[in-house]
């Protein structure tokens, strides 16, 4: 295009150069951002373990709450999830529920545990030697057969961890 160095230095002065980035620049630019990128993925990559275990406490403290209001309003524990969510002296607005991560449930008796399953349905666990009114807690990753009780955790017998009872979620 520029047949003497006066040509293309006048060019450039105008405006006019066709210079612009090499493919061996433009690849190592995105080899670059691709580093950083994948520093920041696996940076980030615990905080969304360590959120869900602060949202099983926080729902399970919620629920234990709510199960102490309605005790408090009607002298006995909910024999139902739903007396907990529906009604006129309901404790609770919603059941907290995640799935993917965890599920509570609450004991309404000695021998039934109730939670509330992934298709948003009210589900039993029969067993015995529950303590009515007791919430518990299936916190595996994701939860594994929650109708079965072996998978479920008494909330208060969880192990202390940082000057509290946690969610453990494996």
């Amino acid at each position: 295009m520029f047949s003497t160095y006066r040509e293309m230095r006048k060019a450039k002065m105008e405006g006019l150069d066709q210079e612009g980035f090499t493919l061996i620049e433009l690849l190592i630019v995105i080899i670059i951002m691709g580093i950083l990128a994948a520093v920041v993925v696996f940076a980030l990559g615990g905080v969304t373990g360590t959120s869900a275990v602060a949202a099983c406490n926080t729902d399970v403290k919620t629920v234990e709450v709510g199960v102490q209001a309605y005790y408090a309003n009607n002298s006995a524990f909910p024999s139902a999830i739903t007396g907990l969510t529906t009604g006129t002296n309901a404790a609770l607005r919603s059941w907290p529920s995640n799935n993917s991560y965890y599920y509570i449930g609450l004991a309404t008796s000695a021998t039934n545990l109730q939670y509330i399953n992934s298709s948003g349905v009210t589900s039993n666990v029969t067993t015995t030697g529950l303590t009515a009114g007791q919430v518990y807690v299936d916190a595996g990753n994701p939860p594994a057969a929650p109708g079965t009780f072996a998978n479920w955790q008494n909330y208060d017998s969880f192990v202390v961890t940082g000057g509290g009872n946690e969610c453990s979620l494996a």
